[in-house]
């Protein structure tokens, strides 16, 4: 019914300067080199995921990536906020060789963050070469293994329907929602029909 995983990514038309620089850089590991060339670091999130109720538009849906998932014996709950532009993620290769930050000093460069205001970093040592990590408070370790590379990583976002919402807006049944060729929303199927 809904996108998955890399769908919410732009396919790449066109190399700029800054990103050329970035993709000379030795440090970025391939794996991400190849997703920054393939697709366009800006997260598509569309609004299409409305339905018009009592003559009026409600969002029904909502973005998941971990859900609850048990990383290091604790329950994460977590979605993607962004990847960083390619002027901010040189900023953040020049921050890595000087090593400002304290996940630098443990192999790990900042990419983006998280919803749960999480910092979303990437391995740039042999010892965690493309892996993906958090830093955060939230669940009682600074650092943790999200996933092996930029592209599991991805795979895991999701736009699901947000049962809570269509309650709060008075519909129950989520398998009443209905959309007509063209239309870029939903509508609500009469109890008759």
């Amino acid at each position: 019914m809904f996108k998955e995983g890399l769908s919410f990514l732009n396919n790449r038309t066109l190399i700029t300067a800054d990103l050329a620089e970035l993709l000379r850089e030795d440090l970025i590991p391939p794996y991400f080199k190849l997703f920054l060339n393939q697709f366009q670091v800006e997260i598509n999130y569309s609004t299409e995921n409305t339905v018009y109720f009592n003559d009026k538009k409600h969002h029904f849906s909502k973005f998941e990536m971990f859900n609850n998932e048990i990383i290091n014996r604790e329950e994460y709950y977590s979605t993607i906020d962004s990847i960083f532009n390619y002027d901010r993620l040189l900023e953040e290769v020049n921050k890595y060789k000087r090593k400002e930050e304290n996940w630098n000093r443990l192999g790990l460069m900042q990419i983006g963050l998280m919803h749960s205001s999480d910092v979303l970093l990437i391995g740039l040592e042999e010892k965690n070469l493309d892996q993906i990590w958090r830093y955060g408070q939230g669940m009682g370790i600074v650092t943790c293994k999200l996933d092996d590379n930029i592209f599991d990583f991805f795979s895991r976002l999701k736009l699901v329907i947000d049962e809570e919402a269509l309650n709060e807006i008075g519909i129950i049944d989520s398998k009443k929602l209905y959309r007509n060729w063209g239309e870029d929303f939903w509508r609500v199927r009469d109890e008759e029909a």
